[in-house]
């Protein structure tokens, strides 16, 4: 498994790369003293339930995971609540709109895209909706 610390190979401030020291959760540059955390990303999933109990799910339309089955959701965008992404996400993947965003769970993850690893903190929430109507 590859992680975006296994692959760094220069510093993100100075360039160096001959005193780049690699932990399991950053990189510390021994020619400048910059520390540089990779923390994990967020993602948010929605638990989506119609009147009859059934639950909503979603065919994934691109890798990893393309043509299999999951939960309408993804990865949050910069300056955005997970409350935000998970509406975001259902409004992008289903066309319905949340009305009602209730926190379920969080679980780690491991995301492997294109042969690099990132560590992902997963949020889920059940949720409800109405269908948007375009006229």
């Amino acid at each position: 498994m590859k992680t975006i610390i296994d692959i760094t190979q220069h510093c993100p401030q100075c360039g160096d790369e001959t005193r780049l020291a690699k932990a399991s959760n950053n990189l510390r540059c021994e020619a400048c003293g910059l520390t540089f955390f990779i923390n994990p990303v967020c993602a948010a999933g929605a638990l989506i339930f119609n009147e009859t109990g059934n639950l909503l799910t979603i065919t994934r339309a691109k890798d990893p995971g393309k043509g299999k089955i999951g939960l309408p959701g993804g990865f949050v965008d910069f300056n955005e609540t997970v409350e935000e992404a998970v509406a975001r996400e259902i409004r992008e993947e289903t066309g319905l709109i949340a009305t009602e965003i209730t926190y379920l769970s969080n679980h780690p993850n491991l995301y492997t895209f294109k042969g690099i690893t990132s560590y992902v903190l997963d949020f889920f929430f059940v949720v409800k909706y109405k269908i948007l109507i375009l006229n």
